[in-house]
């Protein structure tokens, strides 16, 4: 099959990466250095570095975030255990 009088899709022109930009990069592997899927990456190499064409040197960023405690919190007194609070005897 001949696919006349379509145009062929046109190649988008390359992204310019930069230092500190955050790109989704296919088969990043997780910590634990399995499960490689599209993640997100902060650039760490220089634009200098990068310009001399260097390699591109990246870290991945992590989407979880540890859950923290209110700072509404506070520590509430402690109490003996005597039993019930009435004037009764035991």
């Amino acid at each position: 099959m001949s696919n006349s009088g379509t145009a062929p899709t046109p190649t988008p022109p390359p992204i310019p990466v930069r230092f500190a930009d955050i790109l989704f990069v296919a088969d990043v592997p997780d910590s634990a250095g399995g499960n490689p899927k599209t993640r997100r990456v902060v650039i760490l190499t220089p634009n200098d570095a990068l310009a001399a064409g260097f390699p591109i040197v990246a870290a991945p960023v992590t989407t979880r975030i540890p859950p923290s405690r209110p700072t509404t919190t506070s520590s509430s007194p402690s109490r003996t255990r005597r039993g019930p609070g009435t004037p009764l005897p035991a």
